[in-house]
């Protein structure tokens, strides 16, 4: 999956009976399904629990989406061990 994919997946796109991710809009214009693990089933299911709709991963500030400058922050932050720098 693509980087911006991943970071507007919604929960509604994840098919946890099904064992699998299903894409209608994609770059390519075309549908896209992508089978998940166990493991990744299970952590669908445990945020599913937490909430219904809306997106998979999101902002704990706005409840948004996360973007990709937002994400990759997060990365370099991480990366860097700098945990002093303020993210979005």
């Amino acid at each position: 999956m693509r980087r911006g994919e991943i970071l507007s997946l919604t929960l509604d796109q994840v098919d946890l009976e099904r064992r699998e991710i299903r894409l209608s809009i994609t770059k390519t214009k075309r549908p896209r399904v992508f089978p998940l693990s166990d493991r990744a089933v299970s952590i669908f299911a445990a945020i599913a629990s937490e909430r219904t709709t809306g997106f998979v991963f999101i902002n704990p500030t706005t409840g948004k989406a996360l973007s990709e400058r937002q994400e990759s922050v997060r990365v370099s932050v991480s990366e860097s061990g700098d945990h002093k720098l303020p993210l979005p």
